[in-house]
């Protein structure tokens, strides 16, 4: 369920915050996901950066899905709750 509602807003390349376990948070663009939930954002933007300047011109930056601990989304209209109210549906009826 929620690798098929980051797959729809990774196609409008839609602004998100990632943050990791670690407290670091990540503004940029999310791109690309897979199913095991790791992100690809582009445009990044530490929130920490003097520790880690050495990521400051990067263009695109890989998340593993594992070390994420919340997605924020900036723009609510891009998730589509179809998607969720048809995977809350499959989940009643094979409950039933």
């Amino acid at each position: 369920m929620f690798y098929a509602i980051l797959k729809s807003i990774s196609q409008n390349n839609s602004k998100v915050i990632v943050e990791l376990k670690n407290d670091m948070k990540i503004k940029g663009n999310l791109v690309n996901v897979d199913t095991n939930l790791n992100l690809v954002l582009s445009k990044p933007n530490f929130e920490e950066d003097e520790n880690i300047h050495q990521f400051k011109h990067s263009h695109n930056t890989f998340i593993r899905g594992n070390v994420i601990r919340y997605i924020h989304f900036f723009n609510k209209k891009d998730i589509k709750t179809d998607i969720i109210e048809e995977a809350c549906q499959k989940y009643n009826e094979e409950k039933e």
